[in-house]
């Protein structure tokens, strides 16, 4: 009697390959002793191992360049860790260099352009200080803003005709001491329109020594001049 039944047929077994160890640039090698054969002399001091030929000795000098096996990018690592660390001095001695040439750098800018400095209030004491003990040049301190006019009076001069005499007081309201300033003196009539005016350097109104008018004090202003004319009914003055 015949089974008609349908079996599934057995899924068919893979096939094993033995592995070409030459393919992977690994050399076989065969520990099998023959009769008849003598194995190779090796050298007194010298062992004999199969994984020589396969994976060198690692040499222990980092970046040694006799072991060919250790990637290029790997003996750079190496290379640089074992470099030698700079020394300290050498390190503080450069930085102190760098330093004083950036100080030096900046110290003959800040000299060139003192004159500009000057005119930044904050900037201003530290400049003074600084061209102190160098003896350089600068400009006296000045605020004309805190120059004020007072006890102004003008008259007819007691000893020349057609000439008036003009007096006042230049009152210092800063904190540190100023220079005489340069004075301007102009005469207008009754809509405001200049008729006459004169400017008068310190030597032309001081009857002393020009010394700096001390902070919170006065200096006596004197001048002689022509008169005008009846039609200056007003004066001005002003600081340069």
């Amino acid at each position: 009697m015949t089974d008609d039944t349908n079996t599934p047929e057995d899924p068919p077994r893979p096939r094993r390959r033995a592995l070409n160890p030459g393919a992977f640039g690994v050399q076989r090698y065969d520990d099998t002793h023959r009769p008849g054969q003598s194995r190779p002399a090796v050298p007194l001091g010298q062992t004999s191992s199969p994984f020589e030929d396969v994976f060198p000795p690692v040499s222990d000098e980092p970046g040694s360049t006799a072991d060919p096996g250790i990637p290029h990018a790997l003996r750079e690592d190496l290379e640089r860790s074992g470099a030698r660390p700079r020394s300290t001095a050498r390190t503080l001695a450069w930085g102190n260099a760098c330093l004083a040439l950036i100080l030096l750098l900046g110290g003959q800018v800040a000299y060139q352009e003192r004159y500009q400095l000057l005119a930044i209030e904050p900037l201003e004491p530290w400049v003074r200080a600084a061209c102190t003990p160098l003896d350089c040049q600068l400009p006296e301190r000045r605020d004309l803003a805190a120059l004020r006019i007072s006890q102004r009076q003008v008259a007819s001069h007691p000893d020349q005709p057609d000439a008036l005499m003009v007096t006042a007081l230049i009152e210092n309201q800063a904190g540190f001491a100023q220079p005489h300033p340069i004075v301007e003196l102009t005469f207008m009539d009754v809509m405001g329109r200049p008729l006459a005016a004169r400017r008068f350097q310190p030597l032309d109104y001081l009857s002393g020594p020009g010394f700096p008018i001390p902070p919170g004090q006065s200096a006596e202003l004197r001048l002689e001049l022509k008169d005008p004319g009846g039609e200056a009914v007003a004066y001005e003055f002003r600081f340069l």
